[in-house]
């Protein structure tokens, strides 16, 4: 017997996606480069700007053929650099290209400051991604004239590379830290690890932030000076903002019912900041959901002003029935892209109707009387006349469950007039 469970959950819309108001997120396939070369900053102009955002660097020529630099440079090497650098892989990701397929940047902790991303304006990062470059990685790999081998000749050495990004506000104070580790044998040897390959680091906890900057540690030091190549790679940075969305609508009630066949209508609201013309609505999923077309029109969304603020907002209808949620579930999570991909958020809280049974197994609750003995003549009469009861009992609930289907039916066939009339509504 299946029954419902009435849980209150939260609607969580994750687009990753961009704003209006924001330029393209940092990806630095932006950025002129020829095949197989990078950048270093041996132009003086002091750094380079990717999408909104603008990276340090600082070169230095000190002849005879001698050049330093730090902070950031962008590259799409595949293969370490030909001929070698005097530090050869410095320009080189591990992974032999980028996490988008071209460009990716290289940072540099040095003296002249830490490789710094300052953004063209306050916003809040949801991501970016990391991974090791040629140098660093075959240092700890293998060892060097200058570091160690990570792990030492046992394997048991509690060796670590960090990498650490602090978040800094328009007035300088400090946001937060976020750390991700490019190398770490502390633990199980089985368990060791450099990391190889891209990584997807959350940066939602630097909160909003003007300016983010990138230091280096690990364990290998001889006195201040550490002995790990202090180089790593990044690639693909995407801001997020949070907005306002109002499931069903015009509707007090705000109750989903995931048993039913009607349709969810979602409303992302728009704002003097935020122009919902700019979301890619073919991208968009609710819980594995796709938005379904609208009335007869055959579009998806429809935009219009749904709260009555003078500001364009976007509805958006999903089939129940496509709604992928567990019997668990707390939130909805909608996923998609702006034109430009900066990662957009909003919540709203609804109560949910979700299926379910009395046991958790799918069957009627209740014992089985197991007869393991021949009883009594005397027993018998007595279980002859409590199994005429239980069949008057299921008979009764034979019919109760037909009544009830009955009343289901009529409920689906309600709502699916219901969301026709809605439907109608919005597209008028």
């Amino acid at each position: 017997m299946r029954m419902s469970f009435v849980t209150t959950m939260m609607f969580v819309l994750t687009l990753s996606m961009g704003l209006a108001a924001l330029a393209d997120p940092p990806d630095f396939d932006d950025l002129p480069l020829a095949s197989e070369s990078y950048w270093n900053g041996s132009d003086g102009s002091g750094g380079f700007s990717s999408g909104s955002a603008f990276f340090n660097n600082s070169f230095t020529d000190w002849g005879g053929g001698v050049i330093s630099w730090d902070g950031f440079a962008y590259s799409n090497l595949t293969q370490e650099e030909t001929p070698p650098t005097a530090m050869p892989g410095q320009y080189t990701a591990i992974t032999g290209s980028g996490q988008t397929p071209a460009n990716y940047a290289v940072g540099y902790v040095g003296w002249a400051g830490l490789p710094t991303m300052s953004l063209a304006q306050p916003m809040q990062l949801d991501r970016a991604y990391f991974t090791n470059n040629r140098s660093a990685y075959y240092s700890m790999l293998n060892g060097d004239g200058f570091a160690k081998q990570f792990g030492g000749p046992s394997g048991d050495d509690p060796d670590w590379f960090l990498l650490t990004i602090e978040g800094f506000d328009q007035q300088q104070n400090s946001t937060g830290t976020v750390d991700f580790y490019l190398a770490d044998y502390r633990g199980d040897n089985n368990l060791d690890y450099i990391v190889n390959d891209w990584a997807r680091v959350d940066l939602s906890g630097l909160g909003v932030v003007q300016e983010v900057t990138f230091d280096l540690s690990s364990s290998d030091n001889i006195g201040d000076w550490m002995n790990t190549p202090a180089y790593f790679a990044m690639d693909t940075v995407l801001p997020r903002i949070d907005v306002e969305i109002d499931i069903k609508p015009r509707n007090n009630r705000q109750m989903v019912n995931l048993n039913s066949e009607g349709v969810l209508r979602l409303a992302v609201l728009g704002g003097e900041d935020f122009d919902v013309h700019e979301i890619d609505l073919l991208s968009l999923k609710l819980a594995d959901a796709e938005p379904r077309a609208m009335g007869n029109s055959g579009k998806i969304g429809l935009f219009k002003d749904v709260n009555n603020d003078s500001q364009t907002d976007l509805v958006l209808h999903f089939n129940m029935g496509d709604l992928n949620v567990a019997a668990e579930a707390t939130e909805l999570i909608l996923e998609g892209f702006l034109n430009d991909g900066t990662l957009l958020t909003g919540g709203d809280s609804a109560t949910i109707i979700c299926p379910g049974n009395v046991n958790g197994d799918g069957q009627l609750g209740g014992a089985l009387l197991e007869i393991t003995a021949i009883p009594e003549p005397s027993v018998c009469l007595l279980l002859s006349l409590g199994g005429l009861a239980l069949m008057k009992r299921r008979r009764a609930k034979s019919e109760e469950c037909a009544s009830i289907r009955a009343l289901r039916s009529l409920n689906v066939m309600i709502q699916q007039r219901t969301s026709e009339r809605h439907e109608n509504d919005y597209s008028s």
